[in-house]
């Protein structure tokens, strides 16, 4: 026969198990969203706003490095590591070499500039930089009339209007750069 414990225990089971087919499951609790968001969400534009990051770096690079470095390099970005905030700038081909040579002074002129400690390294990606160097450079003169009639003459005997247009077009090149010269 059982025992009045174990008549107990089978009673406290089945209650159990009754209220809970008359309970419906709750929701999940979502996690708190990521520090990160909300803090870029209201950093971006303060940052825009204000400066701060590399919209305080990029219309000062040239006084910031110097125009040496300026030519030839372009500010990124920032990435944050295990080691500080790093600075990511763009240089064609073997400029990157050059920039790395020169790191201890340009985190130098950095941090001067943004304050201490607030850039730790750099990384140099190599690729062509996001400047507007040929818009600054001056246009050619424009070619005098008796030029562009002696360059209309030259192609007077060919009859495909694009392969025309083509050769004005690259003949009214030739003649800027030699006038350049």
């Amino acid at each position: 026969m059982p025992e009045n414990s174990d008549i107990d225990a089978r009673r406290d089971k089945a209650k159990i198990s009754k209220w809970l087919e008359t309970q419906r499951g709750r929701p999940q609790y979502r996690a708190a969203p990521s520090v990160n968001r909300a803090v870029s969400r209201i950093m971006r534009p303060l940052s825009k706003q204000f400066g701060g990051g590399l919209a305080a770096i990029e219309p000062h690079w040239n006084e910031i490095i110097g125009p040496k470095f300026a030519k030839i390099s372009r500010p990124v970005g920032f990435q944050s590591g295990s080691k500080g905030r790093q600075l990511i700038i763009r240089a064609p081909g073997p400029a990157g070499a050059l920039i790395m040579a020169a790191q201890s002074q340009i985190l130098d002129r950095i941090n001067s500039y943004m304050g201490p400690g607030h850039v730790k390294s750099i990384k140099v990606i190599q690729g062509q930089m996001r400047n507007s160097e040929k818009s600054k450079r001056p246009s050619a003169k424009p070619l005098t009339p008796s030029i562009k009639r002696e360059l209309q003459s030259g192609l007077d005997h060919i009859d495909d209007p694009d392969l025309k247009a083509a050769l004005n077009k690259f003949g009214e090149a030739v003649y800027a750069r030699q006038r350049k010269t």
